[in-house]
């Protein structure tokens, strides 16, 4: 039954005017057992809102992290590092745009 339907979707040109972003949209909703041939008008404008919306949660919670670990983590890290002695240049490790665990290690003898 997979077959003649794919047959008829080739048939019918249906994916020869998409874009690469429509037509796995498309295809997904085929995915989930609907018609692409029958996809409602503002199906693909909804779906893309959705993905919009998403990338901007996402955006949000790396804002978020990112401001919490230069407001919170960081000096943190700084204050335990200094009060425990340790040579300022593993300082280094924490001051650059990530943390990097590796150049934060303990050299003392």
């Amino acid at each position: 039954m997979e077959k003649p339907y794919d047959n008829f979707v080739k048939d019918i040109g249906l994916y020869k005017k998409m874009g690469e972003e429509e037509r796995l949209i498309f295809q997904m909703a085929r995915l989930f057992g609907e018609c692409e041939v029958n996809v409602p008008p503002g199906f693909v404008k909804e779906v893309l809102n959705y993905i919009g919306k998403w990338n901007l949660q996402a955006s949000s919670r790396k804002a978020i992290h990112s401001c919490k670990f230069k407001i919170i983590i960081r000096p943190s890290i700084t204050k335990a590092m200094m009060d425990n002695n340790w040579h300022p240049i593993l300082l280094l490790g924490i001051k650059g745009k990530r943390f990097r665990s590796s150049l934060a290690v303990d050299q003392r003898p």
